[in-house]
């Protein structure tokens, strides 16, 4: 597996959990979400 293949895996992942995080407290957790969206 290439690196940058890696790297975009990773952050999908560390997107995916941001969301859910975030999705518990939607208004305490919107820079949670603001920064999963990003990541995804």
């Amino acid at each position: 597996m290439k690196t940058s293949e890696k790297w975009r895996r990773i952050l999908f992942v560390v997107g995916i959990i941001a969301l859910f995080f975030g999705a518990v407290d939607p208004l305490e957790g919107s820079v949670v979400i603001v920064a999963g969206s990003l990541f995804i």
